[in-house]
């Protein structure tokens, strides 16, 4: 979860590094944020706090 309208550049570090790491078998994943906004972002789905 991201508190903040804009997502930048690094926000999916994190979940890339915790795909990446040998014997996890999840891929891909979801990254929350304030704005009002969805897409897709280095393979990851963005998604705006609220769902319609």
């Amino acid at each position: 979860m991201k508190s903040g309208r804009t997502v930048p550049a690094d926000a999916v570090d994190t979940l890339a590094w915790w795909t990446a790491l040998p014997g996890n078998p999840n891929r891909g994943g979801a990254l929350v944020h304030g704005g009002n906004e969805r897409f897709e972002f280095r393979g990851f789905r963005v998604l705006p706090w609220y769902l319609q």
